[in-house]
């Protein structure tokens, strides 16, 4: 049995509430896909609360990781995304770059591992390890 993505849909919509207390949601093997994703990163953008999310294992490729980052855009609190095993390429991995660079961004935790992101790719990204006074774990 796994979410898929109406439960995941379902699931972000009950987290916008403000009576919602959860700060760590794991839904790794859920099968969330693209309009799962998509669902998330709408969560991300209009709550402050979860400071940890594992998408571990969910299909989410290019377009769900481009519609999760627009969460990310306007999420302050997020200090922990993993996105291994997800299928994604170097046009999600700059937009995950992009993200990070910005000056609000809380993440100091990214899990990147297992994708199909190039040598060039990952090298980018890890760069921002310590870029910027912040240090992060950040997984190619």
């Amino acid at each position: 049995c796994a979410l898929g993505p109406r439960g995941a849909s379902a699931l972000a919509e009950a987290m916008r509430s403000d009576q919602c207390g959860i700060v760590d949601l794991d839904i790794q093997f859920n099968r969330v896909g693209i309009n799962g994703a998509a669902a998330i990163g709408e969560m991300l953008a209009l709550t402050n609360k979860l400071v940890s999310l594992n998408v571990q294992y969910n299909g989410v490729g290019a377009e769900g990781t481009r519609r999760l980052v627009e969460g990310l855009d306007k999420n302050t609190s997020l200090r922990s995304l993993d996105l291994s095993y997800n299928l994604i390429k170097d046009d999600g991995a700059r937009l995950i770059y992009k993200a990070l660079k910005k000056p609000s961004s809380g993440l100091i935790r990214v899990n990147l591992e297992e994708n199909f992101i190039s040598p060039d790719g990952k090298a980018k990204i890890k760069s921002l390890t310590t870029e910027d006074g912040k240090t992060r774990d950040i997984r190619v």
